[in-house]
This record gives C-alpha cells, sequence and structure tokens, in this order.
C-alpha cells in the first residue's frame, strides 16, 4: 500500500520537472529532487526505484525507462521511441513535400 501511494506521488511531482528537462531525467535527479521537496520525510532509493515500477500498473503518464548502459530515467510517455520515430516519420514526409 505504502509503494502504491508513493507512485503516485512520484507521478505527480514529476510532471514538472519533466517538463523543465524536455521530457526525461535522471531517476537519480528526481530522487534527490523528491526528497528535498519532502524535507524530513525522506524515502530511499530502493523505495523510489520499487514505487516508480509500478507506473506500469497505473494509467499515468509517465514511465520509468532503463538504457543497456544501466541508466534509469523517468520519460513522459510521449517521448517512447515509438512516438518520437512516428513525429520524425511525419517531419520527413513534410519536409519532402515541400521540396
Amino acid at each position: 500500500m505504502y509503494h502504491q501511494q508513493l507512485s503516485r506521488q512520484l507521478a505527480d511531482f514529476v510532471r514538472i520537472p519533466l517538463e523543465k528537462a524536455g521530457g526525461m531525467i535522471n531517476l537519480i535527479d528526481i530522487y534527490c529532487l523528491f526528497n528535498h521537496a519532502r524535507g524530513t520525510e525522506l524515502i530511499s532509493p530502493e523505495d523510489s526505484l520499487q514505487a516508480c515500477s509500478l507506473w506500469e500498473k497505473f494509467d499515468v503518464p509517465v514511465m520509468l525507462r532503463k538504457f543497456d548502459s544501466g541508466v534509469k530515467v523517468i520519460q513522459n510517455k510521449s517521448h517512447s521511441d515509438e512516438e518520437v520515430i512516428s513525429f520524425i516519420f511525419i517531419l520527413w514526409n513534410h519536409i519532402t513535400i515541400m521540396l
């Protein structure tokens, strides 16, 4: 129950930092920002990771992503690989039409 509530709180919290960062931010940075905002009610890195991992089960606009290098980031679902590729394809089609 604790991790589910924390998961929802984190999903709400990350919206503004994600927007400022362009749609993707390192998990460690969010962990630090979130704890700074909480003041004395700090969470552990493990709790942060577990809460973010629960986003797959909830209808939230963000997701936890792990790159091949092992780096974990939080990103907007609108910045998924599929969405970015689709956007680039649309842009490419508009450019070629204009030529």
